[in-house]
């Protein structure tokens, strides 16, 4: 049986890292570094992706650590998912009417998108194995 000891690393690495995430977004464009590479590159939709997997995964693992979610895994699975894909939207939301400088970027949305899927592929190919 996990403790609630043993959960709290995970839990507290999950509320971290989306408050890093929501603020990350949520900072006036004027405040960002200009480099002109990066959006060659698109490596905002990889961090976008990043971002988003690893807090669906953080979510999920914090929650099947609890012994009531540990019991239905697949509805925190789906919690997890539904959660993390709607954090992402919210900030886009956020970001375009809110935030000077930002904006409402679909594809943001669509990265975000791949990253909660794949983190869910992820979790269930790790939980059948």
């Amino acid at each position: 049986m996990v403790t609630r000891q043993e959960m709290k690393p995970i839990t507290i690495g999950f509320f971290v890292w989306t408050a890093l995430a929501i603020i990350g977004s949520l900072v006036p464009g004027n405040n960002l570094p200009r480099i002109d590479w990066l959006s060659v590159l698109q490596l905002d939709k990889l961090v976008h992706f990043m971002i988003y997997f690893v807090m669906c995964i953080l979510m999920y693992l914090s929650m099947v650590r609890d012994s009531l979610w540990r019991r239905i895994k697949n509805k925190a699975l789906v919690v997890s998912a539904i959660s993390s894909f709607g954090i992402g939207v919210l900030t886009e939301i956020l970001q375009s009417n809110l935030i000077a400088g930002r904006y409402f970027d679909n594809f943001d949305i669509l990265a975000n998108t791949i990253g909660v899927a794949l983190a869910m592929g992820v979790i269930v190919i790790k939980r059948i194995k």
